[in-house]
């Protein structure tokens, strides 16, 4: 059975996992990592939705960005039918929309069957966390 077995976000470019953003420069920019497991080597769509604390959305549902693994090459220790990976993605927030937040929800929906969403803490500037 297909599952999202780790989901985690690191600052662009930066291998570490991140769980608190500091606003260091204006805007954000997150790679959101999936580890995806036991799904079939075809075609797979992926969608991201961000909102912040306030409920409002940043970053409607995207339209899907689609993978094809049908020509992933096997070998043969794994099942041929059946693929593990890593998926990367990237999203970009401006000043403007992170102001007066306090955390973001990123939310990844595969193939409208599994949902993962984290919390990312944004701290600095406007944004210290408030009680």
């Amino acid at each position: 059975m297909e599952e999202i077995n780790t989901m985690y976000l690191t600052k662009k470019d930066q291998p570490e996992g991140i769980l608190f953003y500091k606003k260091d420069s204006p805007g954000l920019q997150i790679d959101i990592h999936i580890q995806y497991l036991n799904f079939v080597l075809n075609k797979h769509n992926f969608y991201i939705t961000i909102t912040n604390n306030n409920g409002e959305i940043l970053v409607p549902r995207t339209e899907p960005i689609t993978i094809d693994f049908a020509k992933i090459d096997t070998t043969e220790k794994l099942d041929k039918k059946l693929g593990v990976g890593e998926i990367a993605l990237f999203a970009e927030l401006t000043e403007e929309e992170l102001k007066n937040s306090n955390f973001i929800k990123v939310s990844i929906n595969i193939d409208n069957n599994l949902e993962r969403t984290l919390v990312l803490y944004i701290v600095g500037g406007d944004n210290e966390l408030r009680s």
